[in-house]
């Protein structure tokens, strides 16, 4: 099945809309681990365990890269579809399912736009964790350097 080409079997059509559909569940799963990490992050951040704030960093990187990739195969299904790769297209696919897989589908993609959300959330906050410490050690360091200036420019 070439998801790039523009005519397509109603069998492959059918594929299409059932791999969405299951990206959806994985991409909910993988956004549940993410937020996990993003909580594990910020905590070894505080805590300061710089190994360990970096080992979640490659896992979070690992997770980020699966998520884009996931997200540009689902916006390439959707325009095979000939709808539109985004959140427009997919609510129009939605609209077409039968009523109780529509119903089905729906919660889970507004449960999977909630949690890209969340996440996001998750990440600003540690981020703006990260400034301030940032902050913090620059201003101790910089009041050493002006203290030992101060100290040994006599």
């Amino acid at each position: 099945m070439n998801v790039e080409s523009g005519a397509l079997a109603p069998q492959d059509k059918h594929q299409l809309v059932k791999n969405l559909l299951a990206g959806i569940t994985q991409d909910s799963e993988s956004y549940h681990q993410l937020s996990q990490l993003l909580a594990k992050q910020r905590t070894a951040m505080i805590a300061c365990r710089a190994q360990e704030t970096e080992q979640i960093n490659q896992q979070l990187m690992a997770y980020y890269a699966q998520l884009s990739a996931s997200s540009r195969q689902r916006a390439a299904a959707l325009r095979a579809l000939n709808l539109p790769g985004d959140a427009q297209g997919m609510r129009f696919l939605i609209s077409r399912l039968p009523q109780t897989l529509a119903a089905t589908i729906g919660q889970r993609w507004q449960s999977l736009k909630q949690a890209a959300q969340t996440c996001q959330t998750l990440n600003e906050r540690n981020g703006l964790l990260l400034t301030m410490q940032q902050e913090v050690m620059q201003s101790v360091l910089g009041d050493a350097r002006e203290t030992h200036d101060y100290l040994y420019s006599r």
